[in-house]
């Protein structure tokens, strides 16, 4: 969200007035977050010329306070090759992309109260929203309705969830909470291992200090689908000291969590990681040594 709203400043400060910026910015700013909101409640992605000017009608100053042709300057700035809006039709409009409309819309709904948010939040429509939302607003009742409904085998819910942690800010009060019961599922018997490695993922994704102290504690776990899946969420986190990990991951009894370890040497993408699996390439069991191969060549000029 910081990132789209630094972006969305600077296209609409290039192509301000220093004399109008003041009104100008803030039409242009309440203009796109209405429409946006609109069209996701509709459950639309196309607007009319109309509706955009009759936005901006509503956003401007009273006519005696603003510049003559103030609808049209704003309107021509949202449409014109640097707005971020697009024409689809003739006098039909869509947003340059729909992370735009997302994000735009999840502003709007800091102003409500999070409990009204309920009716969409099972809406995959509007998942891109709820990302957004998890960064900029009060989150905690919405994850409470969310973890009450059961989740399916793969766990969708929790991984959504994980997707919710990794925006939020490190002081949402649920944050913690919600990261404990992620580690648990993660833990348990029984989990499918491709759903358990998505797991890992969504683990890792949340960018949670001391996630990766967690994976690396994982891989001591006697399960070895735990272990698997443990190495592979590693590699998104790990850094250059926790080498050691998959150099063990690599000697593992189990199969299954070698090959994992040579595919999360090639995620990791170090020049350390690379010069690892050239070793499995050269001198590794005959079992690695085609699946090192495989992720050389995934790891650019280098690894080819």
């Amino acid at each position: 969200a910081a990132l789209f709203g630094r972006a969305l400043d600077l296209l609409l400060e290039e192509q301000a007035n220093q004399e109008e910026a003041p009104w100008w910015l803030a039409a242009c700013h309440a203009a796109l977050g209405q429409v946006a909101l609109e069209l996701q409640q509709g459950g639309h992605s196309v607007v009319s010329g109309e509706e955009i000017e009759a936005v901006i009608e509503s956003a401007l100053p009273p006519h005696e306070e603003r510049p003559v042709r103030a609808v049209n300057r704003v309107f021509q700035a949202l449409t014109g090759d640097r707005g971020l809006f697009r024409a689809v039709g003739s006098n039909r409009y869509a947003f340059v992309h729909p992370l735009w409309q997302a994000y735009l819309a999840a502003r709007q709904l800091v102003a409500f109260e999070p409990d009204t948010l309920v009716e969409w939040l099972e809406d995959p429509q509007w998942s891109d929203v709820f990302r957004f939302y998890a960064e900029l607003g009060d989150m905690r009742p919405l994850v409470e309705v969310w973890l009450r409904t059961p989740d399916d085998v793969f766990y969708t819910r929790l991984c959504t969830l994980g997707a919710w942690i990794g925006a939020a800010p490190e002081d949402a009060a649920w944050r913690e909470g919600a990261m404990a019961i992620l580690a648990r599922v993660f833990l348990q018997a029984h989990t499918h291992a491709p759903t358990r490695r998505a797991l890992a993922e969504a683990l890792a994704a949340t960018d949670v200090p001391g996630v990766a102290y967690f994976l690396k504690q994982a891989l001591k776990r006697p399960e070895a689908e735990v272990r698997s899946a443990a190495v592979l969420g590693l590699s998104r986190v790990a850094q250059e000291a926790d080498l050691p990990a998959f150099e063990e991951a690599l000697a593992d009894e189990d199969a299954s969590v070698r090959e994992a370890a040579v595919q999360a040497l090639g995620r990791l993408g170090t020049d350390a990681a690379k010069r690892r699996l050239a070793i499995v390439l050269l001198e590794g069991a005959d079992d690695l040594r085609p699946v090192a191969a495989a992720v050389l060549a995934r790891c650019g000029e280098e690894g080819v």
